[in-house]
């Protein structure tokens, strides 16, 4: 402790909130990061010796300590209250979806085609993953536009994560971690080929490459889309399209996704990997 200073001197101290899994009350002006983040500080605040300064568009907290005693007593409860609302969900509030409640959405039925979804520079997507490596949660954000040898791609970024969509279908060219190339895909992998509507099938061969690796994988992907399901998810019920997608060289299933139009994005996500699977499901959006 600094020289002259007792035990109620202010300490100021930023929480990263990677683990954010809740659903703010405040404006749609604010990042789902901060939306998130203020809700796990709603669940904690009243620790003694605890007093918000601000909560950053990145969603780290930060705290000014009036006491240290409070300090592991608030950590303790924002663990807690991050584990609680990844099971429960919300969803964040919308310019675009005026009607969506605080703590759950059911929406309608679908069209008969889905077309490609509009996605704007602002939208965000909140999920919660497990897997054999452990469990964890992410915000992707769409951050920006950016042209690739000409085309238009939307940035969606994840931390220091960014994955190149192609705007015109939302095939994804390349992914880069800390601009660095990790995954580069030619042609690029169209997950959803559009208009989507139940029944349609499709096939793709590409290449990925994973120049950290110095690896090229050639890869065949035969997808259905199979059905209209109702997921319920943290983040409400849905109804949407479940495609599934075979490596066509074995017949294995590599994945099955739900998307649904009224988030833009999938409300549920299985991938089968040689060690187990993982599952993504949506916890919050926010829509611009």
């Amino acid at each position: 402790m600094p020289r002259g200073k007792t035990t109620s001197y202010w300490l100021r101290v930023a929480i990263a909130a990677s683990a954010v899994l809740s659903v703010g009350c405040a404006s749609s002006g604010n990042t789902l990061a901060q939306d998130l983040a203020y809700k796990r500080w709603e669940k904690c605040r009243d620790i003694p010796g605890v007093q918000l300064k601000e909560i950053r568009p990145d969603g780290q907290i930060w705290i000014i300590w009036t006491a240290n005693a409070g300090r592991k007593e608030w950590q303790d409860c924002d663990r807690r209250a991050a584990a609680e609302l990844a099971q429960q969900g919300a969803v964040a509030p919308s310019a675009t979806a005026s009607s969506v409640s605080p703590t759950r959405m059911t929406t309608s039925v679908l069209p008969e085609q889905l077309g490609v979804p509009a996605w704007r520079v602002g939208d965000e997507w909140a999920y919660r993953q497990e897997a054999p490596e452990g469990a964890s949660t992410f915000i992707w954000s769409v951050d920006r536009t950016e042209t690739i040898d000409g085309i238009a791609h939307f940035v969606v970024r994840s931390g220091t994560r960014e994955t190149f969509y192609r705007v015109s279908d939302l095939a994804i060219s390349l992914s880069t971690v800390s601009r660095d190339t990790v995954e580069q895909y030619r042609p690029a992998w169209q997950a959803i080929t559009w208009p989507l509507t139940v029944g349609k099938a499709w096939e793709q061969r590409f290449t990925e490459e994973r120049p950290r690796d110095r690896q090229a994988l050639e890869l065949t992907r035969s997808c259905r889309a199979d059905a209209e399901e109702s997921i319920t998810v943290p983040a409400g019920t849905f109804p949407s399209v479940s495609v599934v997608c075979l490596n066509s060289r074995t017949g294995a299933v590599v994945y099955r996704r739900w998307y649904s139009p009224h988030v833009k994005n999938m409300v549920r996500e299985i991938w089968q990997l040689t060690s187990g699977h993982r599952m993504r499901e949506l916890i919050a959006f926010k829509l611009r």
